[in-house]
This record gives structure tokens, sequence and C-alpha cells, in this order.
């Protein structure tokens, strides 16, 4: 997924007391968030995610000591759903 206008990404930290920000937008890197925390703080089923991210595999996933992370390219399936768990 591309966009023509990608959302500026930054990082605050604390360090020695003092908070810090730093744009990070420009960076070439890929940020990941933890797939079980998309899960469990929306209303998609398990099971919806892994048959989205194997629809579209533009969307990178990352396996790291046991945990599992998506890119977040993910955020625009997860606004757009309108999908529900079952309760």
């Amino acid at each position: 997924m591309t966009y023509k206008n990608p959302p500026k990404i930054g990082i605050k930290f604390v360090e020695n007391n003092t908070s810090k920000f730093r744009d990070i937008s420009e960076k070439k890197g890929i940020i990941f968030i933890e797939f079980d925390y998309i899960i469990n703080s929306t209303m998609i089923s398990k099971k919806q995610l892994n048959l989205y991210l194997w629809r579209h595999p533009e969307i990178k996933t990352y396996k790291y000591e046991k945990t599992k992370y998506v890119s977040l390219d993910i955020i625009g399936y997860i606004v757009n759903s309108k999908r529900k768990k079952n309760i």
C-alpha cells in the first residue's frame, strides 16, 4: 500500500529526566506492532487478520523470539474494517 502523503511518525522518549521527540518518518525502516496487541485491542478476529495478511503480501510480518509482529501498514485495514468479533 503506498500513500501520496504518508503520515508523520515520531518517537518520544525520556533520557536523563528530559523528554526528547524524534521524527522518524524519513527513515527507510519499517515499524512493527505486536500481532496479539492488534487482536486484543480491536474487533478483528485472529482468523480475519491472518486472512487479510495472506491476501495482502505488501504488509510485512516479522517473527522475533516467538512473537509475531505486523507492519503499521495494517492500520488502514483496521480503521476501515466494519467487522466485529463474535463474542
